[in-house]
């Protein structure tokens, strides 16, 4: 989890990255609420409008229109008028007739058996319908079915549909669950579409719309669909070969019947059977699938993704190219059956948008360096222009004193004039400042041209720069950047961080080496690491030290950790090492401290005789004020010597210096415990045992891993212990993996064991909680 936070943390760090995060994140949850369907829904209005078309010819319309209604005389017709029109479509040789009606009731018996007689006749070339009661819900199950005896020789059909919010779309199924059982919808009957015959199904379910409902093609103009009176068809007073070989759909067109709908690519209320007819036409496309919004969404965010990550904001073409292509794709997908949500990527894109044009506007408002007036490295980042060139960054040492010299009002003619020297050599350059920094960008790229570049530079400065009257010297160091590949941010820390180092060095150039990273790193970890402390990133894990004879953890071990936000978690190893090299192994050494003693005035309250082990370097027994910090340590917690265990480490640096061992001899006096670390290896070997004043003695888990294979590591073992304890010494088994390796050195009498199968370095309040589990566990 420590890895991974690692990883994370510093992507979250940058501003960019978060932009992404939530763009994306919000577009999620719009498509899995459903919340942008209205927003999906007026898209494709505007796509059918643009894509309008006459409706194919397969289809009539059959219409119970009001000149019927005038004709016969009340407000809808009878039984018997059907049948009669019925009757007449199947002689005129029509495919298939359909009623918009569900047959739910009977009207009178004459009526009813000439439906029943007409359906005989047809053979199942007769539909009638299933529709939604007034208690069912918008999914169905749909219980206004057709009574028993219009059912024996008819197909049974949905005439529902799902109505989207705002009136601004419908959506028909395949199939409608209904109280007789799964039949299929009408538009699916009429184009002979199975759920069988569908693709990609598993997409279904991410989409606005729920799994199995389609939504129509209302490019199709209603008004183009054919379209007879119901009574020039009851009289005759039609054209047989206009319905000859085609589906003829019969349904109310009067506002009488209440069954008018919004229909926004026309812009006007449409009879509902209308609906169905155009629904027909989408179903009966050889591609009928509905991708939902996942694949516009994972394609819009990695266009996000990637033009944040390349340092650019979501402005200008990307947006545009955005719009473009899923207008233009989806504009395409539409004529052949397959619907792609782009809402929810659009909003996306739309919140991308606008946190970059807010990220724009923070940018712009640190692009120009408050003091001197010249552009800030803040601008550098924004104009994104090194992709040529080489990097150089100036560090004035003498910046800060200069400056407190003179009255308010100085920095701003310094800087200036400094700019102006640096515009001697490259009149085109534009130079950068912040605080004592400089930053401009040359065209030479060869080390040596830069070195002697640079020279000639200190040269013309070293005769000093005349503000307000007064000759003032100045000294200054470069660093330089020359990888043309790495990202803008990366090459201004790399070039600021080999200015430090020429600091460091007292040199005046330092040129950034892109193969040798990882040594700059090493060496800006001492500047980074009282940072680190500070800031939390360094700190203090706890390894449990288990007591054989009883049983109990009784002790552990205080180890320091560095989880650094850019680069994760930093090797102990490594960072003591550099800190030890560099003479600054006090600083951690005094956290740790500090840390530990404060954790075992805490874990005491539950284990009364607990004790914290703490390394302490062989360098810093060397260093006098040694007693005095591990006394202040102690002070702070009102805590006694005996809560600590000095563990003496590096051994290979020890020597026998009379004042080395005096030291000991001092922190023994004061009531510490020494324990020599890594026993067996390096200059921890018996002669140790026989002049250094230590109370413990921790076995190297070399010795210690191999003890489970080879009898002479268990005799060696066991000889250390022997001989340790005849010394009056504690032994400690270190690197303690598996229940076998315990069991050997409980048999050896060893006394304490450290390792993994113990327990893993963890947070203090980690280590709290488990001490104090047990001692309930213990005691009750």
């Amino acid at each position: 989890m420590n890895a991974w936070l690692g990883r994370i943390w510093p992507k979250w760090n940058s501003r960019r990255f978060r932009i992404a995060f939530y763009a994306i994140l919000t577009g999620m949850v719009a498509g899995f609420s459903s919340l942008t369907v209205p927003l999906e829904d007026v898209a494709i209005n505007i796509r059918s409008a643009l894509r309008s078309q006459p409706a194919p010819q397969t289809v009539v319309v059959v219409a119970i229109d009001d000149r019927t209604l005038d004709a016969v005389g009340a407000r809808d017709v009878t039984r018997e008028q059907e049948a009669t029109v019925a009757s007449r479509l199947i002689a005129a040789g029509v495919n298939r007739v359909f009623f918009d009606r569900s047959f739910s009731y009977g009207k009178d018996v004459a009526g009813d058996d000439a439906i029943v007689e007409v359906a005989a006749r047809a053979k199942g070339r007769i539909f009638i319908g299933a529709g939604a009661g007034e208690n069912d819900g918008p999914f169905g199950p749909l219980t206004d079915v057709p009574a028993r005896k219009f059912r024996e020789n008819t197909s049974l059909m949905g005439i529902s549909g799902l109505y989207h919010p705002f009136d601004l779309g419908v959506s028909f199924p395949i199939t409608w669950d209904t109280s007789l059982g799964t039949v299929p919808g009408m538009a699916a009957s009429l184009a002979s579409r199975t759920p069988d015959s569908l693709y990609l199904r598993w997409l279904e379910p991410l989409s606005g719309m729920p799994a199995g409902f389609y939504r129509p093609d209302n490019s199709y103009d209603y008004r183009t669909i054919p379209t007879i009176s119901f009574i020039d068809v009851q009289r005759g007073d039609f054209d047989p070969k206009s319905v000859a070989g085609k589906d003829v759909l019969i349904g109310g067109t009067s506002r009488a019947f209440n069954d008018h709908h919004y229909l926004p690519a026309a812009m006007t209320e449409v009879p509902g059977v209308y609906f169905h007819a155009i629904s027909s036409y989408t179903f009966a496309k050889p591609l009928l699938v509905k991708l939902g919004w996942l694949p516009a969404l994972v394609v819009v965010s990695i266009i996000v993704g990637v033009s944040l990550r390349r340092g650019r904001r979501l402005l200008g073409w990307p947006f545009a190219w955005i719009v473009t292509v899923l207008g233009a794709l989806s504009f395409v997908l539409d004529g052949y059956g397959i619907e792609m949500e782009v809402a929810p990527a659009l909003l996306t894109a739309v919140v991308a948008l606008l946190r970059s044009w807010s990220l724009k506007t923070l940018e712009s408002a640190t692009a120009t360096n408050v003091t001197s007036g010249l552009p800030s490295f803040q601008m550098l980042r924004i104009e994104s222009k090194l992709d040529k060139g080489s990097l150089i960054a100036l560090k004035l040492r003498n910046y800060g004193a200069i400056v407190a010299s003179f009255e308010s009002g100085v920095e701003a003619r310094l800087a200036q004039e400094i700019a102006r020297r640096l515009r001697l050599s490259d009149r085109d350059a534009v130079i950068y400042h912040e605080g004592d920094k400089f930053l401009w960008i040359s065209q030479i790229t060869n080390p040596v041209d830069i070195l002697e570049h640079l020279e000639g530079l200190h040269r013309l400065v070293q005769g000093g720069i005349i503000v307000e009257g007064r000759d003032i010297d100045l000294s200054f160091n470069c660093g330089v950047d020359t990888a043309q590949s790495q990202s803008i941010e990366k090459r201004i820390a790399n070039a600021l961080q080999s200015a430090e180092q020429a600091v460091r060095d007292d040199e005046l150039v330092c040129i950034h080496d892109t193969e040798s990273e990882g040594v700059h790193w090493e060496i800006s970890m001492l500047s980074a690491l009282d940072r680190a402390i500070d800031s939390g990133h360094v700190w203090v894990a706890y390894q449990p030290k288990l007591d054989l004879a009883s049983g109990r953890i009784k002790g552990a071990e205080a180890l320091a950790r560095w989880t650094d936000p850019e680069r994760g978690p930093i090797s102990p190893d490594k960072f003591i090492q550099i800190a030890e090299e560099y003479h600054r192994i006090d600083r951690i050494t005094r956290f740790v401290l500090g840390e530990a003693v404060r954790t075992v005035r805490d874990i005491r309250s539950i284990v009364p005789d607990f004790t914290v082990s703490v390394n302490i370097s062989a360098q810093l027994l060397r260093f006098a004020g040694l007693p005095d910090m591990i006394h202040e340590a102690l002070s702070a917690e009102r805590m006694s010597p005996d809560c600590l265990i000095l563990e003496i480490t590096e051994t290979d640096r020890l020597d026998r210096s009379s004042k080395t061992f005096a030291m000991m001899e001092n922190l023994v006096a004061a009531g510490f415990e020494l324990s020599i670390d890594d026993f067996g290896t390096g200059n921890a070997t018996i002669d140790y045992l026989r002049f250094l004043p230590a109370t413990e003695v921790k076995i190297d888990k070399v010795f210690v891993n191999a003890i489970a294979n080879d009898r002479k590591d268990v005799l060696l073992v066991q000889s250390i212990i022997e001989m340790a304890h005849s010394l009056d010494r504690r032994v400690v088994a270190e690197g303690v993996e598996n229940e076998e390796i315990l069991s050997l050195l409980e048999q050896l009498g060893c006394d304490q064991i450290q390792g993994y199968h113990i327990g893993r370095p963890v947070r203090s309040e980690e280590l709290l909680t488990t001490l104090g589990n047990e001692a309930k566990a213990t005691y009750g």
